[in-house]
């Protein structure tokens, strides 16, 4: 597994005050679905703005990190066969906590990050966690199509959200900022695809080349092992 560290000198030196986008903020329209261009925001300004969703304990002493594209098949499939036993396993117990981070890749999926909008607008009602799962577990009737609005809206019904106030959301620029924000700190730590996984403890950061259970959980037990010594004599 590859170490490194998170640290903002370094992440600067990676290039985030350059990367830029299509649309601008400032002049975002109806139902963005490209991400905003941040005009040279400053490294700390960024990773400030680049908010996660949260499931278990910030106090966790361990956080999984998932930085994903809801219209990548991958993702899908970490979401459907593998994240459950880890939030059974890891976080319901305590002993790490997880955090999903958008990482549209707007190059080969047009409709990415409208989807990451769409979850974070859920969001707003508290169903976060279920319209991400439903956006995984439908994305064969929503990837294919050049607007999927009609099926987000939908979606956002079927997990119990007022389909008026999530349309409104969605049909806006609500959130452009944020899902732009986690995508530039992906691309900032060349990370390589989706699903990434990354181990954090304190300031350090694993970035996994795997994303199955098993080593997932490998890593996280090396991490709570580290510094508890060898017992016998």
């Amino acid at each position: 597994m590859k170490r490194f560290y998170w640290i903002l000198g370094v992440v600067a030196a990676l290039g985030i005050g350059a990367i830029g986008y299509s649309v601008v903020s400032s002049q975002m329209a109806v139902g963005v679905s490209r991400p905003v261009d941040f005009g040279g925001l400053e490294d700390r300004e960024l990773a400030d703005a680049a908010t996660g969703i949260r499931l278990g304990s910030e106090d966790a002493a361990i956080t999984i990190m998932e930085f994903g594209d809801y219209q990548c098949p991958a993702c899908a499939e970490f979401a459907a066969l593998y994240k459950p036993a880890l939030i059974r396993d890891l976080v319901e117990t305590g002993r790490v906590s997880f955090l999903f981070r958008d990482y549209p890749l707007v190059d080969i999926h047009p409709n990415a990050f409208f989807a990451a909008r769409a979850a974070r607008c859920a969001g707003d009602q508290d169903v976060f966690w279920e319209y991400h799962d439903h956006l995984f577990g439908a994305q064969s009737r929503w990837a294919p199509v050049s607007d999927p609005t009609s099926v987000f809206v939908e979606l956002a019904g079927t997990v119990g959200a007022d389909e008026r106030v999530f349309a409104e959301c969605i049909n806006g620029s609500d959130h452009a900022e944020v899902v732009s924000a986690n995508l530039a700190l992906a691309q900032a730590l060349l990370l390589p695809g989706t699903p990434a996984i990354v181990i954090q403890k304190g300031a350090g950061l694993t970035l996994l080349p795997r994303s199955d259970y098993q080593s997932i959980l490998a890593a996280v037990e090396e991490l709570e092992n580290q510094g508890q010594g060898v017992a016998g004599g």
